[in-house]
């Protein structure tokens, strides 16, 4: 039996940090710009989607909470 490797999930490159996981201490700068670079997308997606009137059922806010996890939308938003 052949052991296949799982595809990555969606949105994994720039939608998690490994920081943001875990949450100990001070991340670097090269983190805090990864972070802040996230937040400004993840705030940019969701200023278009309450523009649009999308309710918060809506797939498309569903694929942000998928992408970017459920605290962080929560703050964008």
């Amino acid at each position: 039996m052949s052991r296949r490797k799982r595809p990555p999930q969606k949105g994994t490159d720039g939608g998690h940090i490994e920081w943001l996981k875990h949450r100990t201490g001070y991340p670097t700068a090269g983190e805090r710009e990864k972070i802040l670079q996230l937040r400004r997308r993840l705030t940019l997606e969701a200023i278009a989607l309450v523009l649009s009137r999308a309710d918060r059922d809506d797939s498309r806010f569903r694929a942000l909470i998928g992408t970017y996890g459920k605290d962080e939308v929560v703050r964008a938003v």
